[in-house]
């Protein structure tokens, strides 16, 4: 076993033992790759995932994945604003324990 693994193992282990699920705030939630590891993290039971993007853009993804009749919370963000700092304030609202980012720019995820 390398020790990446040793690690992983360890990380997962902690996530795992957690007296409740992390809330993942996801901006911009239509990216594939980062919405299918927060729902593989939900059914594994250590996060609950926070959705924050486009409905129009977000459902569609969800329905084909197969992931609309999973427990996730959304949150809405209007065309043309910005998804991240929608984000941001999930978070400072306290509805969410970790942000990460989805299908957003590096420069708007770093900036706000």
């Amino acid at each position: 076993m390398h020790l990446f693994e040793k690690e992983f193992d360890s990380i997962l282990e902690k996530a795992r033992s957690a007296k409740h699920p992390v809330r993942v705030v996801v901006a911009g939630a239509t990216a594939e790759n980062i919405v299918k590891a927060v729902f593989e993290a939900e059914a594994e039971g250590f996060v609950t995932p926070v959705l924050v993007g486009r409905e129009k853009k977000v459902y569609p993804l969800l329905e084909k994945l197969g992931y609309d009749k999973r427990n996730f919370q959304f949150c809405d963000v209007p065309k043309y604003e910005n998804v991240v700092q929608h984000a941001i304030d999930v978070l400072n609202m306290g509805m969410g324990d970790v942000l990460m980012s989805g299908d957003t720019s590096t420069r708007d995820f770093l900036l706000p």
